[in-house]
């Protein structure tokens, strides 16, 4: 599973609203029952002192978090220098930390996860969004020069990445249509696995251009 951090550009695009909140932090919208679940249970009062903290910071590779350059960087920022707490009370803003207790920095050294292994930024503008990196001090080595943007050492994981996505895209749909929950005008549009290969996804639908 992955955390997605999405860039809050897109929020300005209609097809987003299907999909996530109209607003900055944790999105609420579209998610399992199992999350929704544990989601509910951290905004009841007293619920983050019931339960190892270990595991609201593993819930976060099931999650997605809207927000800025800025914030996706300091998301980046606190997850390599594994400071948990301070990242789950940013990452699960603005309505599930409210019950967060500051002395659960403490944990942070004995939680042996590393959150950047299962973290996917998507963003509008990549330039920006490195910029907002290297201001926090990093040094940001995009490779050599004639190699950006072609297919590089980690095009296995972003295969296995596209592969996980499609998936993804294709049980979420058959979710939603066995709950009946898709848009009246979805039903005239049945979709089936092969809908979902790689080029109807990324260059029908997405346009992509090579």
């Amino acid at each position: 599973m992955y955390s997605v951090l999405l860039d809050n550009v897109f929020l300005k695009h209609d097809f987003i609203d299907l999909y996530v909140n109209k607003e900055n932090g944790l999105n609420s919208r579209r998610i399992l029952p199992v999350e929704r679940n544990c989601l509910d249970f951290l905004k009841e009062p007293g619920s983050i002192n019931s339960i190892n903290f270990k595991f609201v910071v593993q819930l976060v590779n099931h999650l997605l978090h809207v927000n800025n350059y800025n914030n996706l960087g300091l998301l980046l920022d606190l997850a390599y220098n594994k400071k948990y707490y301070n990242f789950c009370d940013l990452f699960y803003s603005p309505l599930f930390n409210k019950n967060f207790n500051p002395n659960l920095i403490y944990n942070d050294s004995f939680i042996p996860i590393n959150l950047l292994n299962n973290m996917v930024f998507v963003v509008d503008d990549k330039e920006l969004f490195i910029n907002s990196i290297r201001e926090k001090g990093y040094n940001v080595n995009e490779g050599p020069q004639q190699w950006r943007g072609h297919i590089n050492s980690i095009s296995s994981f972003l295969s296995y990445l596209d592969s996980d996505y499609r998936d993804s895209l294709c049980n979420h749909y058959n979710y939603h249509l066995c709950n009946k929950t898709l848009p009246d005008y979805a039903k005239f549009y049945p979709l089936k696995k092969e809908h979902f290969y790689f080029i109807n996804i990324h260059h029908n639908l997405g346009n992509i251009k090579w």
